[in-house]
């Protein structure tokens, strides 16, 4: 297998596979390889203290240790999982809404890296 190879001896693609990627103008295994995703996430902002910093209704990154699993809070209309990450002066409060199942894909320990929105609710920081 080469570069000018088909797509349809790569495992798994067959015939109906291999129509999709026609459509995106894939045709051959050097097609693949050359082909990149449509958009993708940039990081461009890391959360810096102190707090003032912080613009509202901010798109933000924020890599941090998990230190204990997720509490997943049942309400009338829908579960929303929280989690507290950093220490008191530089916490920040990480909200899920509808997705429960994140408790159990974070795991005490290990680092990962938290994306999304900071809003400031009193004195706190909560990303959602």
């Amino acid at each position: 297998m080469n570069k000018s190879s088909s797509i349809e001896e790569l495992k798994g693609i067959g015939a109906k596979t291999s129509e999709s990627f026609e459509k995106m103008g894939v045709y051959t295994v050097g097609d693949i390889l050359l082909r990149f995703p449509r958009n993708y996430i940039q990081y461009p902002k890391a959360i810096c203290y102190p707090k003032e910093n912080i613009t509202i209704d901010g798109i933000y990154a924020v890599r941090a240790a998990v230190p204990k699993s997720p509490v997943v809070k049942r309400t009338a209309k829908m579960p929303v999982t929280v989690l507290k990450i950093g220490s008191n002066e530089q916490a920040i409060q990480l909200v899920w809404f509808r997705m429960p199942y994140i408790k159990n894909q974070l795991q005490p320990g290990k680092q990962y890296v938290f994306y999304g929105k900071v809003l400031k609710k009193g004195n706190m920081l909560e990303m959602e």
